[in-house]
């Protein structure tokens, strides 16, 4: 395994090591607010209100739906959700913005009871996931049909879109669950990262409650297929110490790695401490054709990113770059080597990128 990363260097070697490491010389080459909004590749292009107070988090399912899987075109609309601080239910809901018609489509409440600090869409656009600072898991399903109120009060005909909790689990962790995210190459997949150092793999799926599968009555359930802790923490921990390696940020990669016989997911996770781990999450079938859906499940750690490449504050986001699907079908074959580029931000002020390669499949 072998990383890459790609940060700020200094290309000449006259000039002297103390004007680089000034505080005041490394100020005078970050770019103003003014000169970002002109030169930037992302300017900005519109406002959206709506939130009480200061926002939390962001998630969108554009670069991670395919309206292909399916055939139901859940990937056409972008949609942008959102929360904000808050210390009651009323403030702990969820707004789903429509981006193309600048408004808001719908306020998800009922779900939290305080500030809701991670949201994820899955890949083939059927459900939101979020949870926070209460600790509670909520799936939210999708729902497209006839015309509905939107959040304005006005009235959406444009095949109105809904997102109804579909599912709650009540202390999904002992402490805040910092981030959540859903497996681009298997939408049944969720990964939860919390404070209390453990992160969990959960697999989402219909179950027939009729017994025979005869009646066609389907109910979504939920279920805990792993637990464990990150590596560092397993390290620095003793007996007689109890500290926990808490977890801030986990990310799936878009590429699944194949290796020989068996295909896996990679996972990133960031820690409190700064640093980044990657693991391999095996991709399991069906619950009826895979027994290790409930027993023998393992993801085992590929890559502890070097301390000299980490953030010295605890990491705030992960986030990897999107592929292409023409190539994501190219590099899934076995003769191509995997390789995918991931981003972390901090409370450091920094945000490094890594390039990260496999090259033995």
């Amino acid at each position: 395994n072998t990383v890459q990363y790609h940060g700020i260097t200094n290309g000449s070697g006259d000039q002297s090591a103390a004007s680089l490491n000034s505080v005041k010389t490394m100020l005078e080459y970050l770019p103003h607010e003014r000169d970002l909004g002109v030169t930037s590749l992302w300017p900005e292009i519109r406002k959206l209100y709506g939130h009480q107070t200061e926002l939390v988090c962001l998630a969108t399912n554009a670069g991670r739906s395919d309206s292909s899987k399916g055939g139901s075109g859940k990937g056409d609309k972008v949609f942008l959700a959102s929360s904000c601080k808050a210390r009651d239910a009323e403030n702990a809901s969820i707004r789903i913005w429509d981006v193309e018609r600048n408004m808001c489509v719908d306020i998800l409440k009922d779900g939290h009871k305080s500030t809701v600090t991670a949201l994820s869409f899955s890949s083939d656009g059927r459900f939101l996931a979020s949870s926070g600072k209460d600790r509670r898991l909520c799936l939210w399903k999708r729902c497209d049909g006839a015309s509905t109120a939107t959040a304005t009060g006005g009235e959406d005909n444009d095949g109105g879109t809904k997102f109804v909790l579909a599912l709650l689990v009540e202390s999904a962790h002992k402490r805040i669950v910092w981030s959540l995210d859903f497996c681009p190459s298997d939408p049944t997949l969720l990964c939860t990262g919390s404070r209390d150092g453990y992160l969990k793999l959960w697999r989402v799926q219909d179950e027939d409650v009729g017994g025979d599968g005869s009646n066609g009555q389907l109910q979504l359930a939920i279920q805990e297929l792993h637990r464990w802790q990150p590596q560092t923490s397993n390290q620095t921990s003793t007996s007689k110490s109890k500290r926990v390696e808490p977890i801030t940020a986990v990310a799936f990669a878009p590429l699944p790695l194949q290796s020989k016989s068996k295909s896996s997911s990679i996972l990133a996770l960031g820690l409190e401490s700064g640093l980044v781990e990657i693991w391999a999450v095996p991709l399991l079938g069906t619950a009826k054709d895979d027994e290790t859906t409930t027993t023998g499940i393992s993801c085992r750690l590929i890559h502890l990113v070097p301390t000299t490449d980490c953030h010295i504050g605890p990491v705030k986001k992960l986030a990897w770059k999107p592929v292409k699907k023409s190539i994501s079908n190219a590099s899934t074959a076995t003769t191509t080597k995997w390789s995918c580029t991931l981003a972390s931000c901090s409370t450091d002020c920094g945000v490094r990128i890594y390039r990260i390669n496999e090259d033995n499949l």
